[in-house]
């Protein structure tokens, strides 16, 4: 299953430690803009929080208001099935591992599916135009457990708002296409 929520605040992701940007997160990312946005294996907090505020890693806006720098988020996770989520307690180490290799690659597979299939941006009088991007930028975090501390694997892809227009010039990604894209994305991660 994949549930998509709109989140304003990246550090419910992130520890409390690293908050403080003077220890380095290591991150996993995928998605074509992520390296226009310069996202790199180990990454300090404020250089992601300015991404998903709309500026580059330094703070600088790329589109929206430069007075306005709130966080805009789209958090897409991907639901391990409770089956799957209840063998990778009972299993030894080395098949946790592949459990959770093929969870972070059913992850991969349907987000690359999305950023083929959603990644647009408005364009003309009232954004009525759909223009194709160079795709987005999606931050990945693995989480073993619920909100209630139950074991539940399950994947956050956070996509940017950011995404690449084929001139070379940053625009905001059309989010409402993922929702439409959302069932053929299950399928994808489900294969």
């Amino acid at each position: 299953m994949i549930s998509i929520s709109k989140q304003s605040r990246l550090d419910y992701y992130i520890e409390n430690d690293h908050q403080t940007n003077t220890k380095p997160l290591d991150i996993l990312y995928m998605g074509a803009v992520s390296k226009a946005l310069n996202f790199k294996p180990k990454m300090y907090f404020n250089e992601l929080k300015n991404i998903f505020s709309g500026c580059d890693i330094h703070g600088k806006q790329l589109i929206g208001s430069v007075k306005s720098k709130k966080v805009e988020i789209l958090d897409i996770v991907f639901n391990a099935p409770k089956p799957i989520s209840k063998a990778f307690v009972r299993v030894d180490d080395l098949f946790q591992k592949r459990i959770d290799e093929a969870q972070f690659q059913a992850v991969l597979g349907a987000l690359e599916f999305l950023e083929l299939k959603v990644s647009f941006t408005r364009t003309g009088q009232g954004g009525k135009n759909l223009k194709k991007t160079k795709g987005f930028a999606a931050l990945l975090f693995k989480h073993y457990e619920s909100r209630e501390g139950d074991f539940h694997l399950h994947t956050h892809a956070l996509l940017s708002r950011l995404t690449l227009r084929e001139d070379g010039k940053w625009a905001s990604l059309h989010s409402h296409l993922i929702y439409r894209w959302q069932k053929a994305a299950v399928q994808v991660y489900r294969a």
